[in-house]
Parts: C-alpha cells; sequence; structure tokens
C-alpha cells in the first residue's frame, strides 16, 4: 500500500467556506497553506517534505502525476480545530450506546450537538469510547479547501492521535505560547502558563515533548522517577509512524454522512485490475447471456398467456388458440389485415411483438392504438432514462421499423 500523510504546519482560519456557503463568490477564493507531508510504502516512510496545497502533487514527483497513485491520503487536523474525549456509558448494545451517546456529550459544549458530528472507535458494551466533535461547518471547511487543488482525502484524524502514546505515558507538543496535552485517549490545548498547574494532575511515568522542552519549574511538579524524552519540532517520520504501525486506534472523522467515496488505485495495480475487469467482463457476459435467453424465454410465455386470455375476453364464443402461429391468424382474420396486405409489409402482430421485444422487464407499457390505415402503432411507455429511450429507439429501426418519438417528459424516477 502507498500512502500520503498530511497535516498542516500550523492551525489555520478557513473562513466562512462551508458546503452551504458555495453560493457565494466572495467565499469561493481558495485558501493556499502550508503542510508536512509524507510519503508511506509497505509501512515505511520513504519520503518527507513541506508543500503547499496548490504545488503538492509537483513536489511529490510521483511518477503517474495523480493522486490516484496514492492507496490512502490522510489528513490529521490541529486539536484547536476539535475536541477529544472519552466516555463510558451504560447499555446492552452499540446501538443503544450511540443514541445516547451524543445527550452524553452535549453536557460539555456550549452549542446545541445537532451542529456537531461526532465520530467514534469500534463501541463495545463496557468499554470506553474514544470520540472526535467537530462541527459540521469546520469539516465541510477542511473538505472543501482540499477539493479546490483537487486533493482527495480518505481519512481524516486529530493530530493528537499522532501524539498518544501507551498508557502512562504522557505527550505534550510545544507550539509557541500553546502546548498539546494527550493522555490517555483524551487531548487539550491549554496556554503554557497552564502547564505548570496541569502536570502535577497527569498520572504518567513518561513525558514525551515535541517542539520544546519543560523548565526546571515545571519539571519539579512531575514524581522524581518520571522520564523525560525531549523530540525536535517537525520530525514528520517519527510522527507519522505512529499512523502506520497503529492505525487501527485513530478514529477516523470520514464516518456517517462524511463516508470517503472509493477511489481508483494507483498503476502498480494496473495489471491486477485488468486482469480482474476481463474476468468480470467474461463472467458478465456468459451471465447475461443466459439471463436473456431465460428472461425472452419468460417473457414469451408470459405474452402468450396473457394474448390467450385477452382473446378469450374479446371473443368469448370462439375456443382459445393454443399457438402463437394460429392465434396470429385468427387475429389477423378478425382485424382483416396481413402481412401482404400491409402497406409496409408488416401486420399488427409483427409490429406489435417486435415492439414488445425491444422493452426490458422493468419497462411500464401505458396504453397501445393501432391505425391499420396508417399501419402505425402508438404507444405509452414509462422508461428509467432518457438513455434507454435511445436503445428502444435504436432496435426497433434495426429491425426495418420507423420509430418517432412525438414527447419524452422526465417523471418521478422514470421518463414517460
Amino acid at each position: 500500500m502507498i500512502q500520503l500523510l498530511l497535516r498542516p504546519t500550523k492551525t489555520m482560519d478557513l473562513g466562512r467556506r462551508s458546503e452551504k456557503s458555495s453560493e457565494n463568490s466572495e467565499d469561493l477564493n481558495s485558501v493556499d497553506f502550508q503542510l508536512e507531508w509524507a510519503t508511506a510504502e509497505k509501512g515505511g516512510i520513504v519520503g518527507v517534505g513541506t508543500s503547499s496545497l496548490s504545488t503538492l502533487l509537483a513536489d511529490l514527483e510521483v511518477e503517474q502525476q495523480s493522486f490516484d497513485y496514492f492507496d490512502e491520503i490522510a489528513l490529521f487536523l490541529h486539536a484547536e480545530h476539535m475536541l477529544s474525549t472519552t466516555k463510558k456509558l451504560p447499555g446492552k448494545n452499540a446501538s443503544q450506546i450511540k443514541k445516547a451517546l451524543p445527550f452524553a456529550l452535549e453536557e460539555g459544549l456550549t452549542e446545541d450537538i445537532e451542529n456537531f458530528h461526532i465520530a467514534t472507535d469500534t463501541i463495545k458494551p463496557g468499554s470506553p469510547i474514544r470520540c472526535r466533535i467537530i462541527k459540521h461547518e469546520e469539516l465541510d471547511k477542511w473538505r472543501r479547501s482540499f477539493r479546490d487543488f483537487n486533493i482527495p482525502c480518505d481519512f481524516i484524524s486529530a493530530e493528537s492521535d499522532l501524539l498518544e502514546e501507551e498508557v502512562g505515558v504522557c505527550s505534550l507538543d510545544f507550539n509557541k505560547e500553546e502546548v498539546l496535552v494527550s493522555a490517555e485517549g483524551t487531548n487539550a490545548l491549554i496556554l503554557r502558563e497552564q502547564l505548570n498547574g496541569i502536570l502535577p494532575t497527569l498520572a504518567c511515568t513518561r513525558i514525551v515533548c515535541r517542539g520544546g522542552e519543560l523548565t526546571e519549574i515545571e519539571k519539579s511538579q512531575l514524581p522524581n522517577d518520571a522520564i523525560i524524552e525531549n523530540h525536535e519540532v517537525g520530525d514528520q517520520p517519527e510522527i507519522f509512524k505512529a499512523f502506520l504501525t497503529n492505525k487501527d486506534s485513530f478514529v477516523n472523522l470520514l464516518q456517517g454522512e462524511y463516508v470517503a467515496p472509493k477511489r481508483s488505485n494507483h498503476k502498480g495495480s494496473s495489471a491486477k485490475t485488468i486482469g480482474g475487469l476481463a474476468a468480470s467482463l467474461v463472467i458478465v457476459l456468459i451471465g447475461s447471456s443466459l439471463i436473456q435467453g431465460f428472461w425472452a424465454k419468460t417473457q414469451y410465455q408470459e405474452l402468450s398467456a396473457q394474448n390467450r386470455n385477452e382473446y378469450k375476453s374479446l371473443f368469448p364464443l370462439d375456443s382459445v388458440p393454443v399457438t402463437s402461429k394460429q392465434l396470429k391468424r385468427r387475429l389477423e382474420g378478425k382485424l382483416g389485415v396481413s402481412s401482404q396486405d400491409s402497406p409496409a409489409g408488416i401486420s399488427f402482430i409483427d409490429l406489435f411483438g417486435k415492439t414488445v421485444s425491444a422493452l426490458r422487464p422493468n419497462d411500464q407499457l401505458q396504453s397501445l392504438n393501432f391505425n391499420q390505415d396508417k399501419n402505425e402503432l402508438s404507444i405509452e411507455v414509462l422508461l428509467n432514462t432518457y438513455d434507454q429511450l435511445d436503445i428502444v429507439r435504436s432496435s426497433l429501426e434495426s429491425k426495418g421499423i420507423a420509430v418517432e418519438v412525438a414527447s419524452a417528459e422526465q417523471e418521478v424516477g422514470s421518463v414517460r
């Protein structure tokens, strides 16, 4: 698997650019910002760099100049844009817990919970639930920003998930006057001056600092046996490796209504794709031939039975014809028309039969009218799409029947 991992170099204010604001011209200006990126293959980092959205594809220098080269593209957002927390709720099954979750989360919010999108890891009764909460408007902004530059996103997660450590380990990510504190599935973005009061409450035996170091006063707030590790800022390989080695622990924001559509794979799998497509095509052709034959036989039997019933209702005193040819001769005799007498050299029965054979099983024949003088058959039928209308026209014309479409109107789910 070839992956592209992205995270903004700093927190971004993308402005009022939600999905609903797309009609306002002042909101349509694309926001170009810097990203740290890493490319990974087979679980290992193979390249890192920093680019803007507009130059990202060129800077990646991939053989196939398309983001479809990557099997997966993941974006990690700063903690400022979402709330990460852990909840444990009673419930017999996941469905009950999922329904109760919004009410439990709303207690810690200052706005209506309906304004927020809730993403969780797998919900298991009796186990804590890791939750990521982000405003619908905020998530729409990020998705639109990437779409403006034709960059697909298959996975969006919290940057704090990259910093999460095992139990008993706390991660501190320093960013100027702010510090992102991550511990045991929960994170908080605080001011640097507040860190001194937070440290004594952390039940950690190891502190991992990134982009900064603790002062002597701050270190004094920790247990004497606490281990402190310092890492340089912007160490992308180390940061992104957490996703490659433990992806299942990350909460993907693209859930529910935001599920990312499937994309085509990179060219490395093209041979397998073509082979699979060819095999699938053979199966489809064989299957379609069998189905078409079965359907034609079934349709013939149904139409024959229907025609005999209609004949019996029209001529109750006559004996019912046994075969289709017998029925055809009877009707031609009743109508006073035959193939030889017809101006166009085709009888009503032939014309009707060829017309019906051009329709599909789910096409609905609404009305039928035959003008003997003009040898003209008028039908009203409901089709699925306008394309189906073209198929029916082509099928009839290939059988030597002139077709004229008097009208074609779109209805709910069909074309009349």
